[in-house]
């Protein structure tokens, strides 16, 4: 779970529109990886064409609460990056109809702005001594396996 909480939390996306649709889905050029998702999450599988080149796929869960909250309690507690628009989208799940359109709005503008960078100040950084915790590099396979990149270079 590790593993597909790193994946997610480097390509996926959380949001939730003011109508009151939803989107939990990742976007991949490699079509094993949304495969896997609709396998452990079930979910749906789109595929399109990018640059006129490319073909993606992406999973998606949308419109589907039983399923979009499977997966927010499967994967938030190993998420670190989505963490916040996970939580947040299950919160507004959890309430009853009437509820959610009266939060919509409000939740609406919460989860677009986990979304942006908070900027740090060199001075507020601080070196943080903590162990690792057991799975973390499970996570950061994933996360890699998302957005990593790795350079050889040769030097004489």
């Amino acid at each position: 779970m590790h593993y597909f909480a790193g994946l997610f939390d480097a390509e996926g996306y959380v949001s939730l529109c003011p109508n009151g649709a939803f989107n939990i889905a990742i976007e991949m050029a490699n079509e094993e990886i949304p495969n896997l998702f609709k396998e452990k999450f079930e979910g749906s599988i789109y595929t399109r064409k990018r640059d006129k080149k490319r073909k993606t796929w992406t999973w998606k869960i949308n419109s589907i609460s039983y399923q979009a909250l499977s997966f927010i309690n499967s994967i938030s507690k190993f998420s670190i990056v989505k963490y916040p628009q996970l939580i947040r989208l299950k919160d507004y799940l959890d309430q009853p109809r009437d509820v959610r359109k009266e939060t919509r709005a409000i939740t609406c503008s919460t989860i677009k702005a986990f979304k942006q960078p908070i900027p740090i100040l060199k001075e507020q950084m601080q070196r943080i001594e903590k162990p690792i915790e057991p799975h973390f590099f499970e996570w950061l396979a994933g996360f890699i396996d998302g957005d990593g990149i790795f350079v050889c270079n040769e030097y004489t």
